[in-house]
């Protein structure tokens, strides 16, 4: 009895946690304040807020470096959560609030959302391959989006065609082999 009691104290969740991982979390708050500034109807706001997570993402990683805590499972799994929703969720959801949203447009959102997943877990298997990027990672959408939302801001453009051929795009590129670097 007493040992579960002790492993049971080891196990406590800020047991796990570390600096990075707060850093990780501000940018997953940034992504669900994106969403909320959406629902609001502050469209630009939504898109300048998906684009400030990837100095969040950028951050942790400089953080755990720098307090030596690398290489750890948690910051691993919490990373790529949290970049599930600030760089593949988030932008899906302030996408359709903007009014992408037909069945058809849903179902590229979905593929979007899902060859993101892939490309993350892909990217979990194969991360013994130091300085090998294989697709489109993720956090190129946090500049992405909200540049096709500028680009269709000011050129006046067709705001589905250019969400359509920007999200076919980067869906595309996800699930790829081309080897672009981390943000």
């Amino acid at each position: 009895m007493m040992t579960e009691t002790k492993n049971k104290k080891e196990l406590h969740l800020w047991n796990f946690i570390e600096l990075s991982d707060f850093v990780t979390l501000g940018g997953l708050i940034t992504a669900l304040l994106s969403i909320q500034q959406a629902i609001s109807g502050n469209l630009v706001i939504a898109f300048i807020l998906l684009a400030v997570c990837i100095p969040f993402d950028h951050l942790d990683g400089k953080v755990a470096r720098w307090t030596g805590k690398t290489n750890r499972i948690f910051g691993e799994v919490i990373d790529s959560l949290s970049d599930t929703v600030s760089y593949l969720v988030a932008p899906a959801v302030v996408v359709y609030l903007a009014g992408f949203n037909h069945p058809a447009e849903m179902v590229l959102l979905a593929c979007f959302v899902s060859v993101g997943i892939l490309r993350l877990a892909r990217f979990s298997c194969i991360k013994e391959f130091q300085h090998l990027t294989v697709g489109m990672p993720v956090t190129y959408n946090g500049l992405l989006v909200p540049l096709f939302f500028a680009a269709q801001q000011l050129f006046g453009l067709d705001q589905q065609i250019v969400f359509f051929i920007g999200l076919l795009f980067s869906t595309l590129a996800m699930g790829s082999t081309l080897g672009l670097p981390e943000i």
